[in-house]
């Protein structure tokens, strides 16, 4: 039972299944996408702000970016949180 609270259901079911070498894939995988996607948003961001987008006055420059960064935080969340309340919702047979 410990092994799943230090690696994680998922991790443990891997393991479980003889799949433990794809972990180091699946840990690669996620690692890079979430670097690659920060890179993008960072360098939108940053040309949102530089070209001077928005209202100007105290930190009306910053809008359009804090709202592409609000944007993809929020489809970040519901991409991780739909498929989770879809197997919380999801019967299990007995």
């Amino acid at each position: 039972m410990r092994t799943i609270f230090t690696l994680g259901w998922r991790q443990a079911v891997l393991v479980s299944l003889g799949l433990g070498a794809l972990i180091g894939l699946a840990s690669g995988l996620v690692q890079s996408s979430g670097q690659v996607g920060t890179a993008l948003v960072l360098a939108v961001v940053t040309a949102l702000v530089s070209t001077g987008a928005g209202a100007a006055g105290d930190f009306g420059q910053f809008h359009p970016g804090l709202n592409l960064v609000t944007g993809v935080a929020v489809a970040g969340l519901l991409l991780n949180v739909i498929p989770l309340v879809a197997t919380v919702a999801r019967p299990r047979s007995a």
